[in-house]
């Protein structure tokens, strides 16, 4: 199942990723300069030092007898192995471990402190005083007690080498070396402390995120308003604008959308005004032609004549409807300076079944008188009108007509049901289609032109609201308006929505 993301957690996501890449790729180049033992001893050098003091002065503080018990007791506390040896690799106390051969060069090689039975050199022996070369310096010498930190293949382990005075100045007494074995290199934080590296790695992410929302927050707000502008432009809402203050690449996409919007609107009103004027142009000679076929009509004819003459006067009759409905249409469309007030549905809803002539035929009309939206009542009755009309067409022989009305959130809904045979499911996104007719019994002798419908869209959207077919289980159409509510239709019932097939 692929996941979808929004455009602000993807760039995180992307971000991280590259933080992350940058993090192992720093790592990877400082292993190769310089090896894992050194970033494991520069690590974990000062805790093994603060160790190794806490060990030293329980072993001075016991006899040689408890030294065991002291390794023990370290080890349990700590989920590591604690030993000690002699500086030449023989073991003291603790636990007995064999000593891989990186670790025993280290132990047998350190000579920090001076063997204990060496003679003092003679008086007056070497470099004049204050001229006395310094001491060689020892790996792990400069901070405290001489310590190799080492980790081992085979076995995969990791060891803390630490020479020890036990307790006494270095010169007096005999050095040992304490032994630390891990089979990790995070248990108990000795070796590797997570926990500091865990929130400084979080603290970093926090900044970065703190940082980068700002940023992304912008870009996706920005872009969410192109998205809201061209869906509303796709609607067939020219007026949509999109912020384009910014002169970036995002701002030149607004200022690019607007002025699609402003062509798009001057070239569709520019042809609806087309139409109309191509309509209004038409009704004179057909008006003309239907008086020329009245007065032959009526003059002395064979039967042959009077058959063309019906005929024609059929074909009349219906180029005047479709121009009719054509001015009808245009004069929804470039109805843009209209006043919405409040309406009352079940008013609209009497008086289109009234006109329809459908209030004797069974219907159910379920609309509160509460019910009150914002529309203009003369688009709203005829939308309506056109579709009771389809209804009675098309769904009369099947059964009634039912409207329904109710609130669903700030919006009024009218659905109306009919009990016919519904249209095929692939017509149902271009049933508002100008000139769409579906090929189920919708022919130009049952039909019309195919504009009844898109005039109820454009009388529906001149209202600001929004019209939707769906197909009714088992057979039927719903065609639903959804209008802004009126504030004084809280009395209204509400109802969950109609769904396909309710």
């Amino acid at each position: 199942m692929r996941i979808h993301l929004p455009l602000s957690a993807k760039i995180l996501v992307w971000f991280f990723l590259n933080v992350i890449l940058l993090a192992v790729g720093f790592f990877l180049f400082f292993y190769a300069n310089f090896g894992f033992d050194a970033v494991f001893s520069a690590l974990a050098k000062p805790r093994v030092q603060a160790v190794a003091e806490v060990v030293n002065a329980e072993i001075a503080e016991h006899k040689k007898n408890d030294w065991d018990k002291v390794m023990a007791r370290n080890s349990n506390a700590y989920g590591m192995t604690f030993s000690l040896f002699y500086h030449d690799g023989a073991h003291l106390a603790g636990e007995k471990m064999e000593l891989p051969d990186e670790v025993r060069s280290q132990l047998i090689g350190s000579r920090k402190f001076p063997e204990p039975n060496r003679p003092p050199p003679p008086r007056g022996a070497g470099p004049p005083r204050g001229h006395e070369p310094p001491p060689p310096e020892e790996e792990g010498a400069s901070d405290g007690f001489p310590k190799f930190l080492v980790s081992t293949i085979n076995p995969p382990l990791f060891w803390a080498v630490v020479r020890i005075p036990i307790g006494g100045p270095f010169d007096q007494k005999r050095p040992f070396t304490l032994i630390i074995r891990s089979d990790t290199v995070h248990v108990a934080g000795l070796f590797f402390d997570l926990k500091p590296v865990a929130i400084l790695g979080l603290g970093a992410l926090l900044l970065s995120v703190l940082f980068w929302i700002p940023l992304v927050t912008s870009l996706t707000y920005r872009l969410r308003k192109v998205k809201e502008a061209t869906a509303k432009i796709a609607q067939g809402d020219f007026t949509a604008v999109v912020p384009d203050e910014k002169r970036d690449e995002i701002g030149d996409l607004g200022h690019s959308v607007n002025q699609m919007a402003s062509q798009l609107s001057n070239l569709v009103n520019g042809q609806r005004r087309l139409l109309g004027d191509i309509a209004h142009e038409l009704c004179s000679p057909i008006a003309r032609m239907q008086a020329a076929i009245g007065i032959v009509d009526q003059s002395n004819t064979d039967e042959k004549t009077e058959r063309y003459i019906s005929r024609i006067g059929r074909e009349l009759r219906h180029m005047s409807d479709l121009v009719n409905e054509l001015l009808s249409f245009s004069k929804a469309s470039l109805r843009k300076d209209i006043v919405l007030r409040p309406v009352k549905l079940l008013t609209i809803v009497e008086r289109v079944l009234e006109w329809e002539a459908a209030g004797d035929r069974g219907n159910k009309i379920e609309v509160s008188p509460a019910l009150v939206a914002l529309a203009e009542p003369e688009l709203l009755a005829r939308a309506m009108g056109n579709v009771v009309r389809n209804a009675i067409r098309y769904a009369e022989h099947a059964g009634s007509i039912t409207i329904n009305g109710w609130i669903e959130g700030d919006e009024a809904v009218i659905a109306i049901m009919d009990e016919g045979p519904g249209v095929p499911p692939e017509a149902l996104p271009k049933l508002f289609d100008a000139f769409y007719r579906p090929d189920l019994a919708r022919s130009r002798d049952t039909g019309g032109a195919g504009l009844g419908l898109a005039i109820v869209k454009s009388c529906i959207e001149t209202c600001k609201g929004t019209v939707t077919a769906m197909n009714r289980e088992p057979h039927g159409l719903i065609v639903e308006f959804r209008l802004l509510q009126a504030i004084d239709s809280s009395p209204a019932k509400t109802k969950e929505p109609i769904a396909n097939g309710s």
